[in-house]
């Protein structure tokens, strides 16, 4: 059985871990996580609500000062605290989610962000509403637009615009940015598009190379650090996602490259992990 289409379109519209869609690691109850052996993270389920209990590493980079740059000389591992509370209506969609974000207490930061979930009769989202509590409150609103059960594209509001040099807070809603998709001719997402002061950009596209496997490939970018460093150079990802049979993620593989222009892209580093799972029933995969 492939799982590919339901996780390929599930993420857009439900709570998701690890790539996980929340409402399928319910159904089969699953009460752990464990990430590479290394980071675990803890499932409770009640009636109308999941719980997810979790820790992720931060690196903390000391720089060095000089006169023309600034040089990173080490680095710290902070372990940040993370707690997930995702409710549930009676037709086990996804009603609200708040998430709870601990640093440290040397850092005296705490960051909280709720979501709420809008749905049309036929259970199709239609709207997800996002406060983020953190300095300033921002509130974003996302938009789907369907044609029947597919997505076809996105409208993204917000009262906060980001900008290259510092986000910029407005008295009411703006529209921030427009998301277009495509499909192959089995309704599988192909493209997803990006859509900023009338200009096309592509963010992402996707690929299915193998049975239970996507490909995302991120869409080239140049990094700015006040302004663009270098334009003839760009920077891009690719993710691979195996599912097992169960449309649980398996592994993740992410390897990220560059290209001078009019060059092929070169490969560079590369980060794996894999996920094994525990059920309430005992059962495990690893």
């Amino acid at each position: 059985m492939i799982f590919l289409g339901s996780i390929a379109f599930c993420s857009a519209q439900d709570p998701v871990l690890l790539n996980n869609p929340v409402t399928l690691l319910r159904q089969l109850q699953v009460k752990k996580i464990i990430k590479d052996s290394t980071f675990e993270y803890i499932l409770e389920h009640s009636t109308d609500r999941t719980r997810i209990s979790y820790q992720e590493p931060y690196y903390e980079y000391i720089y060095s000062d000089s006169a023309d740059y600034r040089e990173s000389s080490d680095s710290i591992l902070i372990l940040i605290d993370f707690l997930e509370d995702h409710y549930f209506n009676t037709d086990n969609l996804g009603d609200s989610s708040f998430y709870l974000t601990s640093y440290p207490d040397s850092l005296k930061i705490d960051t909280s962000k709720v979501k709420r979930y809008f749905y049309n009769k036929d259970g199709d989202l239609w709207r997800l509403s996002e406060f983020t509590y953190f300095y300033d409150t921002t509130l974003t609103q996302t938009d789907y637009n369907r044609t029947g059960k597919r997505i076809d594209s996105i409208f993204v509001y917000s009262n906060v615009t980001p900008g290259t040099f510092g986000p910029t807070y407005h008295d009411s809603l703006q529209l921030i940015q427009k998301v277009r998709y495509t499909y192959d001719s089995i309704g599988r997402k192909t493209e997803k598009l990006k859509y900023r002061r009338k200009k096309e950009s592509l963010i992402e596209s996707y690929s299915y190379p193998r049975e239970n496997t996507r490909t995302t490939i991120q869409a080239p970018y140049h990094p700015i650090n006040g302004c663009i460093r270098d334009p003839s150079i760009s920077f891009s990802t690719v993710t691979i996602i195996v599912y097992d049979k169960r449309g649980l993620v398996q592994k993740e593989q992410i390897y990220y490259r560059k290209r001078m222009q009019n060059a092929d892209w070169e490969k560079g580093e590369s980060l794996i992990y894999r996920l094994s799972y525990e059920m309430k029933t005992g059962n495990s995969n690893k």
